[in-house]
């Protein structure tokens, strides 16, 4: 009957009305966000101004469902319902007109900030004059089912129409237009989802009194699955912490994602239980109530240290500035939730909320930071290395330092990217830059800038945005090859030379392979060796290896070199084999 019921025409008109009548300007918005998809999906250059209203109205789609929440009850005045609906239309039309370029990359990182922070709005503004967590989390837990159940139910929806379009078409022979399948995902999701969701937002808030209005899956999956995985999570990052303390070591790149994506995970596992203590009398989920925020704290340690690790060598970019801005917000929601003598679930979303708006837009958004940063790190090489001279350029100057080449290409590649390369053009002779179309500068653009800097070759390998690590010799090797039984050489990590008992190569990036006497960790002995806070060495390296049949010794003496910590770009090797030498 239920089934009958929720299929039923009546059923599906009532969750319309409902929705329509309730939230008016999100289902406008959502009508025109769909629209306008169509359209710009049907061409490859769609029309500035098109792009500039979808961005808007999809926006728009949560920016008034937390407005209207925070009218109903906050402000429980009939006139502050037009009042904060005015306002929205104001803020999403400053956003529309105000957009820089609304099809480059940067600004879709900058939308999705957005849409994370009206996201958040929903979720804290129907309470701003209610103080009880137990309403707020069991409000935002219905909130966040149904909108999982509209997901499921708009992807198993969109597969099936889409099946079925692809059935019609080979069994009737019937040709749909070339969009169908995408106008399928946007009505879809557009229509089933924002109508299902937005008819099941609460009308009033209430707690639960019953066990039996929790489900017995939510409370089994936090205490058997998500709260172990944080445990195991969190073990990880301190082990490898306290690998960083014993080796004295500077964390890898990535361990800075590491921190953020399970410090989300662990936050979000927190609000889960929040309340499932009081329904589940489980140790294991009081003490993670109790003590997860303290947990917190050696990860924090750890974040910050790789974050100013990658800030102090490379500076800022955009993701650095989000990351950073994430990390000061994890620390402040810790130290609160810390000392606090009472738990304000609120803050979660709200102080986030504010983290995102304010990374997002204003002068000190992550975009201009960022820019300044940047071009401030590429006024002080070319100044540091006298590169200048009347203001421009000199391109004889570049070839002075092998790796001047490549850092002034990573740099130009990166302003181009992220639209700053206009920022940097005046350095470059006004004969050239009159040749340059400044409203459409993209790769080839930066192809032009090398070409008139001599810069033939580049290694493609990241300068600014990852930590590069060079062995860069200048001259050729010089060692004794008394007593040696074999003599090899070796380039790049793509290849392989042949030895008495196979070959020799490097594999997954890392790896020295000796087939038939063992391997060695190549790129771990590369980073123990390389000098202290240097990540140029110019002159080779010799490494002395005992691969693992014990009985071998190779000396490697390596004249280039190219890795970071996750990998070997390029390598260049004499390998020579001692045969007979014991462990």
């Amino acid at each position: 009957m239920r089934i009958q019921q929720l299929l039923s025409w009546q059923s599906i008109m009532d969750v319309v009305k409902l929705s329509v009548r309730r939230f008016p300007m999100t289902i406008a918005c959502t009508i025109a966000s769909i629209v306008i998809a169509m359209i710009t999906f049907r061409s490859n250059d769609p029309a500035e101004w098109l792009v500039r209203i979808l961005l808007g109205a999809v926006l728009g789609i949560s920016l008034f469902v937390g407005l209207k929440l925070m009218a109903e009850n906050t402000f429980n005045v009939p006139k502050w319902k037009y009042i904060l609906g005015s306002a929205g239309i104001i803020i999403l039309s400053l956003y529309s007109i105000l957009i820089d370029d609304p099809k480059h990359p940067d600004t879709l990182e900058q939308f999705l900030v957005l849409v994370l922070a009206t996201h958040l709005l929903i979720s804290f503004s129907y309470f701003l004059r209610i103080d009880d967590n137990r309403k707020f989390w069991t409000f935002n837990l219905e909130m966040f089912v149904h909108f999982v159940l509209g997901a499921f139910y708009s992807i198993v929806l969109m597969a099936g129409l889409q099946v079925a379009t692809i059935a019609i078409q080979e069994l009737f022979e019937i040709h749909w237009y070339k969009e169908v399948h995408m106008d399928i995902v946007i009505l879809v999701f557009g229509l089933v989802l924002t109508f299902y969701w937005t008819s099941k937002v609460p009308t009033r808030v209430f707690e639960a009194s019953e066990e039996s209005e929790f489900s017995r899956v939510i409370i089994n999956m936090v205490k058997y699955i998500m709260i172990p995985l944080i445990i195991i999570y969190f073990i990880i990052l301190y082990a490898y912490g306290l690998r960083i303390l014993v080796l004295w070591s500077l964390p890898k790149g990535w361990v800075g994602k590491l921190c953020l994506g399970f410090s989300a995970a662990g936050i979000f596992t927190y609000l889960l239980n929040f309340v499932l203590p009081s329904y589940d009398k489980n140790v294991l989920l009081k003490k993670f109530k109790k003590y997860f925020f303290y947990s917190m704290i050696p990860v924090l340690v750890l974040l910050f240290v790789a974050l100013y690790v990658r800030i102090h060598q490379y500076g800022f970019t955009v993701e650095r500035y989000l990351a950073l801005a994430a990390a000061f917000w994890l620390t402040l929601v810790t130290f609160y939730f810390i000392l606090s003598p009472k738990d304000d679930l609120r803050i979660l979303p709200a102080s986030l909320f504010f983290t995102c708006v304010m990374a997002a837009v204003g002068p000190w958004n992550a975009w201009n930071h960022s820019l300044k940063d940047q071009i401030g790190r590429w006024d002080s090489l070319l100044n540091r290395h006298q590169l200048i001279e009347d203001g421009k350029i000199v391109p004889a100057r570049i070839h002075t330092d092998s790796l001047l080449p490549d850092q002034i290409t990573s740099h130009l590649y990166y302003f181009q990217r992220h639209n700053y390369l206009g920022h940097v053009l005046n350095y470059f002779p006004d004969t050239l830059i009159a040749g340059i179309n400044q409203d459409s500068i993209d790769y080839s653009t930066v192809e032009k800038l090398r070409k008139y800097l001599n810069i033939e070759h580049w290694n493609n390998s990241p300068t600014v945005e990852d930590g590069m690590f060079r062995i860069a010799d200048s001259g050729f090797f010089s060692d004794s090859l008394q007593n040696a039984s074999e003599v090899y050489s070796l380039r790049y990590w793509d290849t392989k030379t042949d030895a008495e008992k196979g070959s020799i190569s490097i594999q997954d990036e890392k790896y020295l392979v000796f087939e038939g006497y063992g391997r060695i960790d190549i790129l771990k002995e590369l980073l123990q060796n390389m000098p202290t806070q240097q990540n140029l060495l110019e002159k080779e390296l010799k490494l002395d290896l005992s691969p693992d049949d014990g009985k071998n010794k190779f000396r490697c003496i390596i004249y280039h070199a190219e890795f970071s910590t996750s990998r070997i770009f390029s390598i260049s090797m004499i390998i020579v084999r001692y045969p007979n030498v014991q462990k």
